[in-house]
């Protein structure tokens, strides 16, 4: 049995109804590694495909690790957006390794792309991306929308460069800014939201603000509130 074929039924097999196969095929091709990564990504990549099988060669993919990171980014220019979905569920995956190529990914000109890197990065939730989210608060409103989901995935690594950004001249990216504080929901965002609240023209960013700081405030203290 030639390589080809064996990593074609071991795909098959990946959505077999005995979960005893269904292991077996998914070691087999993540032991594979690279040379399985084609199969894998073709998978994703064609409409045909069941939803099943997409995402059970996302999390083989992810498995894989390194070898499948630069493969899947390519994913994230398709039209579909279940290929795209796939993709960025296997670099969620992947993790630590994927960073550096998410990052970059956020400079190319494709929004799509920059979107799905966002979103990628913020499960991820590596604070080596702050920065890199943070310049993209400012980027098309889809792509904002998951950098602000992205920081406050990240959290209280995250708060001292969004509170910074909470006073960037241009309202909206304010306003993202104000919305990733009330993600992260830290005691210690309050005085940057309470100061937007006294000095804040834009009403929209003033009703964001407001909104941060009662949701905060409706938090149940903790012992521990450093940032």
């Amino acid at each position: 049995m030639d390589e080809a074929y064996s990593l074609a039924k071991w795909l098959e097999d990946l959505i077999s109804p005995l979960s005893a196969v269904r292991e077996n095929a998914a070691m087999r091709l993540n032991n594979a590694g690279a040379s399985a990564v084609p199969v894998l990504i073709d998978a994703i990549r064609l409409s045909s495909t069941s939803f099943s099988l997409c995402r059970q060669a996302a999390e083989v993919l992810g498995s894989i690790g390194k070898e499948a990171v630069h493969p899947l980014l390519e994913v994230l220019f398709e039209e579909s957006l279940s290929a795209r979905s796939s993709a960025t569920f296997a670099l969620e995956r992947i993790g630590e390794e994927a960073v550096e190529a998410l990052i970059e990914a956020l400079e190319i000109p494709c929004p799509m792309v920059r979107n799905h890197a966002a979103m990628a990065l913020g499960k991820i939730g590596d604070p080596r991306a702050i920065s890199p989210l943070i310049r993209r608060l400012s980027d098309e409103p889809e792509v904002a929308d998951s950098a602000v989901f992205a920081l406050g995935q990240i959290g209280q690594p995250a708060l001292e460069a969004v509170s910074l950004t909470a006073e960037h001249p241009e309202p909206s990216v304010r306003l993202r800014a104000v919305l990733a504080l009330g993600k992260i929901g830290n005691f210690h965002a309050m005085p940057i939201l309470s100061r937007l609240l006294g000095e804040e023209k834009n009403p929209e960013v003033m009703k964001a603000a407001r909104c941060a700081l009662e949701g905060i405030l409706m938090q149940p203290p903790t012992l521990d509130t450093d940032p």
